[in-house]
């Protein structure tokens, strides 16, 4: 992992994902990049630029800060994430208004469909990501997450972990963990098998609330993006909810 994108926004919750992506860097040595769309409000935004770079400064971790005119800030990121190997952004997706079921319009789910890189999403608070749970349904999406989690963290941070399968086939269940307890073992993680009937989204809350795993780790918008917008998904649900951060690709 060498280079991290940041959004900054002019809300002091930034500083989140600002922390999350600095144990990143100090982590792997990667450049962190804080990344400003303007938005017309320039005081509030330099104050939460400079305190993102001052964090960085602090524990040595090489950085830059880089201003963008405004437009559509999920367009904008995306592109400038462009050769990066991480986007982490401070999600605020709990707060949103609205039904519970409804979908989440977002910078980070902007920034999720058009970004050529994966996407870590801090919700609630910044964790140490040494024991993720891996949730699997057999999708592209879902192994390509798991996939690019494994490449970018394993075996130097994360060494162990969870595969959570949620369907009503046992069976089912068994032989899609073995594919990705393959894969792990080919990253040098050893994963164990969690199975589950039910709806995935509630599942997978119920196994981070028992306090066993700091990341999850999921494909994102499996559906067309139409369908994402009428009915919402798991990635929706998680956004919503989950109290860890999420690592999310497509």
């Amino acid at each position: 992992m060498k280079r991290i994108l940041v959004p900054v926004n002019t809300a002091a919750g930034s500083q989140l994902a600002v922390d999350a992506a600095r144990n990143l860097a100090s982590t792997f040595g990667a450049t962190v990049e804080l990344v400003h769309v303007d938005e017309g409000r320039p005081v509030e935004a330099e104050i939460q630029l400079t305190e993102g770079k001052r964090r960085l400064d602090q524990t040595g971790v090489a950085n830059r800060i880089v201003r963008l005119e405004g437009g559509k800030v999920g367009v904008q990121l995306a592109e400038q994430a462009a050769g990066a190997d991480l986007v982490v952004i401070r999600s605020e997706a709990h707060r949103a208004q609205g039904a519970e079921t409804g979908q989440v319009r977002s910078t980070t789910l902007s920034v999720l469909k058009r970004s050529p890189c994966p996407l870590l999403a801090i919700t609630v608070r910044s964790t140490s990501l040494l024991n993720p749970l891996f949730g699997y349904n057999g999708s592209p999406q879902s192994r390509a997450a798991i996939a690019s989690a494994l490449a970018c963290l394993a075996p130097t941070l994360v060494r162990k972990g969870t595969v959570m399968v949620v369907t009503s086939d046992e069976h089912m269940a068994e032989r899609l963990a073995a594919e990705i307890q393959t894969l792990g073992a080919e990253h040098g993680v050893a994963l164990d098998l969690h199975w589950s009937a039910g709806k995935p989204g509630r599942a997978l809350k119920q196994r981070i609330k028992s306090g066993r795993h700091d990341l999850l780790v999921i494909g994102a918008l499996g559906r067309s993006w139409l369908k994402e917008q009428l009915f919402g998904s798991t990635t929706n649900d998680m956004l919503r909810h989950c109290p860890v951060p999420i690592w999310m690709d497509k």
